[in-house]
């Protein structure tokens, strides 16, 4: 298709309870390359500020008397709502790069099912730019903006693993779905008020869409400070992050080994000390029956991370039956093996698989670790100081 935009009507959609932004945002729009989209506004509590006459602009009413819906809810029905064969979201304070919309009509003409972009950052009170610290695991490089100002661009990732283990935002925006993909997705799910987007981004992964990168900055976040939510809630964000991550956890994997021709194994404590399989042949590698059992614990992560290849995860899972008896230490047998391995925690957790173990005092480890090997690049999200073993 090359350079051709096809003629496709773009939703963009913007639920809002502080509208006080969105006549920027709605420069924005009007600047747009592509004209054929139209802009659904939901205003969640509050009353939409007057907006340009365009009829391409439409409020959704019905809503305004009811704030603190979830924001699942308020997203599904913006899309609900929406007449376009492209679905693209907006935030209420940020913006869109003039070819924003040109670019992802293009992507999705040509077969993605979901698009994202890299993204800028820019102060409220001045305009100036915005980045992460540089331990943050972002990359950056200059940019001018379309109002001429500098910007710092924040270079997205893969939508793969370990990145989507490790990044509750990444992919960041621009976000966008074609309307046949996020219907057989099923949409924004109604009851988050919190990770709504995340949920959806690893169901998209999960099912094996299409996710397509625009290397270009088309979307720009306006940093308000101190009122931001997720200065204010780490707690709530921590905990709702979590849950949806340990639901969808098992067919991210699933979807991971797919994408990738990998296998995924189940392996007992005696199988994890040689499993004989080629190295890096394995997306996922579950251990039940782990830590009590397994003598070798050194030797057993070596081999299992041997196997793994790059991003894949190793899942410690308690095991399904009672606690082993108690037994007398064994004598020992010389120095351990080295630890020749390296993974990064995406989930750990204490837990007494029955009632009794947790009698007995037997708990064991749940954990997803991350394997880390060289080829990845420095400074991504699970990178270690210090040496990092060849795969």
């Amino acid at each position: 298709m090359g350079n051709v935009v096809p003629a496709m009507l773009a939703s963009v959609f913007t639920p809002t309870h502080h509208p006080e932004w969105l006549a920027a945002a709605a420069e924005s729009l009007l600047a747009q390359s592509h004209r054929d989209w139209e802009w659904i506004v939901l205003p969640n509590g509050t009353a939409a500020p007057p907006l340009p006459d365009d009829p391409r602009i439409r409020v959704l009413g019905g809503f305004a008397e009811r704030r603190g819906l979830p924001v699942g809810q308020l997203k599904r029905a913006c899309c609900g709502a929406a007449l376009g064969a492209v679905l693209v979201e907006l935030d209420h304070d940020d913006l869109l790069h003039p070819e924003a919309l040109a670019e992802v009509v293009r992507a999705v003409g040509g077969g993605a099912d979901f698009v994202f972009s890299n993204f800028a950052e820019f102060h409220d009170i001045d305009g100036s730019p915005r980045q992460y610290p540089a331990d943050s695991g972002w990359r950056y490089r200059d940019h001018e903006g379309p109002d001429g100002h500098p910007y710092r661009e924040a270079l997205a990732y893969p939508a793969d693993l370990p990145w989507l283990c490790h990044r509750t935002h990444h992919p960041n925006h621009i976000r966008a779905w074609s309307a046949e993909a996020y219907r057989r997705l099923g949409g924004h799910d109604p009851a988050l008020a919190l990770a709504d987007d995340f949920d959806l981004l690893l169901r998209t992964y999960a099912a094996g869409m299409r996710m397509e990168h625009l290397d270009r900055c088309l979307y720009y976040y306006r940093w308000t400070g101190g009122g931001n939510t997720s200065l204010e809630r780490q707690a709530e964000i921590a905990n709702s992050f979590s849950g949806v991550y340990a639901r969808h956890a098992p067919a991210l994997y699933a979807g991971f080994c797919a994408r990738h021709g990998l296998d995924a194994l189940e392996l007992a404590p005696e199988e994890a000390a040689g499993t004989g399989r080629a190295p890096g042949s394995a997306g996922l590698v579950t251990l039940r029956g782990w830590i009590r059992e397994l003598g070798d614990l050194a030797g057993a992560l070596n081999e299992c991370w041997r196997i793994l290849a790059p991003g894949g995860v190793l899942r410690l899972e308690p095991p399904a039956g009672p606690p082993p008896p108690a037994r007398a230490p064994e004598p020992s047998r010389g120095a351990s093996p080295a630890l020749r391995c390296a993974f990064s925690s995406i989930s750990l957790a204490r837990v007494y698989p029955t009632p009794a173990h947790r009698a007995l005092g037997a708990a064991y480890l749940r954990a997803d670790l991350s394997c880390v090997k060289r080829g990845l690049a420095r400074n991504h999200p699970v990178w270690v100081e210090g040496p990092v073993p060849e795969g």
